[in-house]
């Protein structure tokens, strides 16, 4: 009986003992892990890069002006994006414009100027920057334009005979480049200058006026012929008619008296003269 009371406790103590040891390990398996923190949400990232934007070229502008472009809108920016202007200067919001480097928000407007170039046909470019994104603006001079409008000059009669005689003054219009000028039978003046035969230029706004002799004989016509860009146009002035000589009537009338086939009449007022 004994030595089976004592393997029934040895079995116990083992059953025991297998038990608290176990134990820990379990508990340490069925631990919960704490909780998550979320992570927190970023800062939305600036968005300075606009919308694409565009200017018209504007062709035929004047030379050695300030020509402006149409005015765009800033927009698709979140932010103050930076802008600038390469071989021009901008306005924002109609303000004063600048070559400086700044800023714009979404919604604000934009103008871009140049000068023009001095030469004709010939084109001028400025580029300006808002953010990343870029757009030209270019301005094309006109034409080189050196035929006139139409001119005249008045024609004069019964001058006097052998006499210098001005023409009336034409203003030259229509031309935005020096052209040729050049006369033939007279001479000619522009603005207050001196009278000339010589070929020059003349520009637009100058005021010409010829100038020629009149003719020795009565009723004869003398002409000169300006020529500016390709257009003609002539002075021309006739001498005083010629009058019959009371002299020569007197003459003919005593040749003709009492000649067989002239009426009485006709004898009578030849023979009073």
């Amino acid at each position: 009986k004994f030595f089976y009371l004592s393997v029934f406790l040895l079995f116990s103590l083992l059953l025991t003992a297998c038990s608290g040891g176990s134990s820990p390990a379990s508990d340490a398996g069925q631990q919960i892990s704490p909780p998550i923190e979320p992570l927190p949400t970023p800062s939305p990232v600036a968005d300075t890069t606009p919308d694409s934007f565009s200017f018209s070229t504007q062709t035929n502008v004047a030379t050695n002006t300030e020509i402006n472009s149409s005015t765009i809108t800033v927009s698709g920016i979140d932010s103050t994006a930076a802008i600038s202007v390469t071989n021009g200067s901008y306005s924002v919001e109609n303000g004063a414009f600048t070559t400086s480097m700044g800023n714009v928000t979404n919604g604000q407007s934009v103008v871009v100027r140049v000068m023009s170039s001095n030469a004709n046909s010939t084109a001028v470019t400025a580029s300006l920057t808002i953010g990343d994104v870029s757009a030209d603006f270019t301005a094309i001079t006109e034409e080189a334009d050196t035929m006139p409008d139409l001119f005249n000059f008045i024609p004069q009669t019964n001058v006097a005979l052998d006499t210098l005689i001005d023409s009336n003054a034409v203003t030259i219009t229509g031309i935005n480049n020096a052209s040729a000028i050049s006369i033939t039978g007279g001479s000619y003046q522009i603005g207050s200058g001196e009278f000339t035969t010589a070929a020059g230029s003349v520009n637009n706004g100058d005021t010409v006026v010829v100038r020629l002799t009149s003719s020795r004989s009565q009723s004869t016509a003398v002409t000169a012929a300006l020529t500016i860009g390709g257009i003609t146009a002539y002075f021309s002035v006739t001498t005083v008619e010629a009058t019959a000589n009371p002299l020569s009537i007197m003459s003919i009338g005593h040749s003709l008296l009492g000649h067989p086939h002239m009426p009485a009449a006709i004898n009578a007022i030849a023979a009073d003269a």
